[in-house]
Parts: structure tokens; sequence; C-alpha cells
């Protein structure tokens, strides 16, 4: 090899070049530079290989002119350095931050009878397994019917292979990818396959990272933003700190009550209104068919709070007329105004009754999620109307009191638990000690009814008893009346029987038989002035003379 040797402190002339073409392209074998500077004043071209050895082209060398160099330049080509690090070349900084993969080419394709074709590319690949270890630039042929692993992921690969790189499947995870990267990520079942690119692109590097941040989060805050009440249904946002994509973004605090506003959104079946305001509103809600409605008495509205850059704020109306159940279990609305839902992220709930100069809650947001709380007015409760569905009903305060008087944990089969509850008990251990009310109501399939009197009485018309068919109503004693009367008995047609005292004045006379075979039946009676006359037998008279004494 041809060695120039320079020395810039014996070339006084600047405005004369010392280095020429002529002298580059005589070169031999090629040019061992070993000055502290190189100045050239004019075009310097070489075809020659330029070796860089121990020689360090630093900050003082200059190439005034162009140098265009069309063979290899081998060595090192050094970094600015302090004192002596262990890292020192531009090499060196190649190996650190750049990764294994893909820089063109490469895409995986169905070849349609179950193996694959790797299209030609270029990469980057590392010769060790070490993260820091030497990286080459190196280009691979297409690959045809690469065979796979039937039913299971197969995993398609190039690997360093001692410097004669190589694509590969493989149904095992890689552990070495600084020596390998993939390409994609298979499944085979039979002839059919199912391909996704996993492959380890590095072009654009930056812009990919930016773009899935962005299409996975959006505007999204990691620090403050928190939403509180201030003032009269006014609203306090503190400053924060957001990211859109990888890009980290500041939000400035927001007092509507000292003359901040948010851009209020609802919807009325067609497009979206906006209007800027400063105070929550407590009277209505979004009808999304018709735009703001009037809530119910009683009833709930909620209010959702988006941030955005700046002292951006936006409110939008909740879409139901809530109770507060319903308002704590609300989920956000799935479609928004476009301003907000490019530029606005979700930061709180607010739930204020109708008419209510106070919010009832504000719910400042945990990962999209809102903690539901319990009601606290008993009417806010839903699904306890009763009904066959385990039998849940609301209870009265007299209910309420007396249920307070049965023991913690009461057993229904005490006695003790069931009298103060106001019951009876089944075996009878429980004596009424009030009236019973049946409301109109029935007593029915009674056994026996006991104890020292029975009364059966109505204070609005008369006292029915009716036996169970097939059955007679009957007394095991005395029947005492008191002094009172029977009514209603008809007459007697057997000897046992009871009969009114008509029956007795009348019961059993008929008019006088013309023979002593008149029709009759035995028992009637007759008399005249002559005779007494009695039925014996059917259609059998016989009769006495009547006279005085």
């Amino acid at each position: 090899m041809a060695q120039i040797n320079y020395d810039k402190t014996t070339y006084n002339d600047f405005t004369t070049p010392y280095i020429t073409e002529t002298t580059l392209n005589n070169a031999e074998d090629g040019i061992e530079a070993a000055c502290d500077a190189i100045d050239a004043m004019e075009t310097l071209i070489t075809t020659d290989e330029i070796v860089v050895n121990t020689a360090t082209i630093n900050n003082n060398a200059a190439v005034m002119g162009d140098l265009t160099i069309t063979g290899t330049i081998t060595g090192e080509v050094q970094a600015n350095k302090i004192s002596t690090p262990s890292y020192t070349s531009l090499q060196d900084i190649f190996n650190i931050i750049q990764s294994p993969g893909i820089i063109t080419g490469g895409t995986v394709t169905d070849d349609g009878d179950g193996t694959i074709t790797v299209a030609a590319g270029s990469g980057i690949i590392k010769s060790t397994d070490s993260t820091i270890g030497t990286n080459y630039l190196f280009d691979w042929a297409e690959k045809t019917d690469l065979s796979l692993t039937d039913n299971s992921h197969n995993f398609i690969y190039i690997s360093y292979n001692s410097g004669s790189p190589v694509i590969a499947a493989t149904v095992t995870p890689l552990t070495d990818l600084n020596r390998n990267f993939y390409l994609a990520t298979v499944f085979k079942e039979g002839t059919t396959i199912d391909i996704v690119d996993t492959g380890s692109r590095l072009s654009s590097f930056f812009d990919k990272v930016q773009q899935h941040h962005f299409e996975e989060a959006q505007l999204h805050f990691v620090t403050g933003a928190k939403v509180s009440a201030i003032g009269t249904r006014n609203i306090a946002i503190t400053s924060g700190v957001m990211y859109a994509g990888i890009n980290r973004l500041t939000s400035d605090a927001v007092d509507t009550s000292g003359g901040d506003t948010f851009e209020y959104y609802y919807y009325n079946g067609s497009t979206w209104i906006e209007s800027d305001q400063t105070q929550i509103n407590n009277l209505q809600y979004n009808n999304v068919t018709t735009g703001l409605a009037t809530l119910s008495n009683n009833k709930y509205g909620i209010h959702w709070v988006y941030k955005g850059t700046n002292n951006n704020c936006y409110v939008l109306y909740g879409q139901g007329d809530y109770t507060l159940a319903g308002a704590t279990d609300a989920q956000p609305p799935g479609t928004l105004p476009s301003h907000v839902a490019y530029m606005g992220a979700l930061r709180a709930k607010i739930i204020i009754q109708k008419g209510a100069s106070s919010f009832t809650s504000v719910q400042n947001i945990t990962d999209n999620n809102f903690t539901a709380s319990a009601a606290t007015n008993h009417n806010d409760l839903l699904g306890l109307q009763g009904g066959t569905t385990n039998e849940y009903y609301h209870l009265t305060a007299a209910a309420v009191t007396k249920l307070g008087t049965i023991e913690s944990g009461a057993d229904v089969t005490d006695a003790t638990n069931v009298a103060a509850a106001g019951a009876l008990m089944a075996d009878g251990s429980v004596v009424a000690t009030n009236d019973l009310d049946m409301g109109g109501n029935s007593i029915s399939q009674v056994s026996v009814m006991s104890g020292e009197a029975v009364t059966v009485g109505s204070t609005n018309g008369a006292v029915t008893l009716t036996p169970y068919p097939g059955y007679n109503i009957e007394a095991n004693g005395a029947i005492d009346l008191n002094t009172h009367k029977i009514l209603g008995v008809v007459d007697p047609t057997s000897a046992q029987e009871a009969a009114t005292k008509n029956y007795v004045d009348t019961g059993g006379w008929t008019s006088v038989p013309a023979s002593a075979s008149s029709t009759g039946t035995a028992g009637q009676k007759a008399y005249d002035s002559s005779y007494f006359y009695v039925c014996i037998a059917t259609d059998t008279w016989v009769r006495a003379s009547l006279s005085t004494w």
C-alpha cells in the first residue's frame, strides 16, 4: 500500500490545496491517513480504498470541496467522546441503539397447499446473542414452499446462521432475538393457512409507535384534571398532563365560577347542539329523539365532563330521566360530538337531582369506569314491587315498627317472636288478644272451634253458617240462645226435628174427611162439632164423638 504522510504545519499557503485530485488518483492500493487534519480546497475524487486505522479524523479535519469515495472505507469512524469511554465509534452506536429486524420485504403469503412463501428482503441482524452485539446489514432471497407444522402456531423467522442467514419455521417461541428476528406468525390447519404479520419492521419506527398509541388511547391523562363542585352548580378542573400518542401535552385548570366556560352539548335527533355555559343544568336531560326534556319530579340528571388541551372543557347532557340508582349505574354515551371525540378525554360524571342547588355527586373517572354507590333514598330502589320472583315488597312504617319488636335472628317458630309480630301460631300457642278482622274474606276448612265460648257475628248483616258439602253443623253441647229466637226453621219431616210455633199450632190439621177412606196421611187431624177425626194410616180415618161434661 502506498503511504502518503501529510504534515499540515509544512503548508502555510492555504489558498493552494496540498491534496490534489491527481495525488489521490495516483495512489496504488489506497491511502492511509495519518494526519491530524485534512484540508481540501478543491474537489477530491478517488476510486481506491481509503483505510482509516489508528488515525482520527476529528473536528480539525475539513473538506472544503466535495469528497467522492466510490471504494470502501474500512476501520472505525470515531464519535465525539470524553476521555477514553468503552464505546467510541459510530459502529458502537449502531450496535447499541439498533435492534435486529426487517428493513424491506419479507412478506409471507399462502401457497395454497399448506406451505408458504417468504418474499426477498433486507434487514439487520446481530452475530452474537447480545443486545449490543455487532449489527450486520444483509439481504435474503425469496423462500418458497416453506413447510409448517399442522394444527399449530408456526413462528416464521430469520436466523443469523453463522453469517449465512436462513429463513425457518418453529412452533417454539424464540428466546434469542439478537441472532434471530420474526417475520410472521402462521397457523396451519391442513391446507388452510392463517397469517399474521408479526415481523419486526424497522422503517419509520417512531411514526408507527405514535400511530399505535394515538389509535389505542387518543388523548388520555396521566395526572391531574380532577373535577369538583364550586360555586352554584359550577365546576372546577385542576391542571393536568395528557398524552396524544407519545406526545406530552399540558392541560390548564378551569373554574367556571370565575369566568371560564365549557361547551355544553345535547343531541336533538339529527345533530349535536352546542352552547357555552358556566352552570350545570338541574332541570333537563337529553331526550335523543327530540332534544332537551324536563326531568320528572325527584328524578336525577347526569352530565359527562370531558377535558381537552389548554383550558378547553366539554360537558354532555346525560340521556336518561334517572332514579338515583339508575344514574349511579349509567355509563358514558357511545356516540360523541366529533369535537369531543377527538379533542377531549372523559374525566367525570356529575349527578344532580331535579331542582337541586348542589350536585348529588361528582364521580371522577378511573380507567373509564364509574363506581356505583348505594341508593340513599328508599324510593330509588328498583324491582321491589312484589311478585312471584323472590317476593320482595316495600314495608309500611307500621310494619317496620312491628318488625322492630322481633328479636334479632328470630326463629319464626318461636311463639314469643310470632306474638311480637302480631301473628298467630299454627299450634295455638299464641292467643289472639283482639278481634280478628278478616276484611271481607272467609275462614275455610275449619275442623274444630273450641273454647269456653265461640261468637260468630257481623256488624253489617246476617251471619250464614254453611256446612262443608255432605256434612251437618253439629253441636257437642247445649246451645244457649240467651233468650233469643231461632228464625226461619222449616217444617219438620222426622220425629226428632224442631218445629216452629206455627207448625205446632197448625201442623197436621186438615179438613174433615167425608168418609173413613178419604185421602189422608198418618198423623193428620180434623174436627167438627160432633167428632174428632185422626188419620191412623194412609187413607184410613177414625173418629170419636164429642160431648160436654
